[in-house]
């Protein structure tokens, strides 16, 4: 399984590396700091499953997400964001 982790705050990524890390140990994980690199890493490469920040600067999680589902074979998507603010629209 391919895992792409998207968030701009390092020590999230990390940590949401080393959880899913231990509960998939198969899995190889890639990251990406903003939506926009998401996106490139995407058509370059086939992810399964994209864990996304919503609150990022630049392209935030939701367009990122939307331009994500327009692709031929869009990944799972799963919000993770400390701002529950964001919920609903997610």
């Amino acid at each position: 399984m391919r895992i792409l982790i998207v968030d701009d705050e390092m020590p999230a990524r990390g940590e949401l590396r080393y959880i899913l890390g231990t509960l998939i140990p198969e899995a190889i994980f890639s990251e990406a700091t903003n939506g926009e690199e998401a996106l490139e890493m995407i058509e370059r490469e086939p992810i399964e499953v994209v864990f996304l920040d919503i609150n990022m600067p630049g392209m935030n999680g939701l367009a990122t997400a939307a331009a994500m589902l327009d692709g031929p074979e869009p990944p799972l998507i799963v919000f993770a964001t400390a701002y529950d603010d964001y919920a609903l629209q997610a």
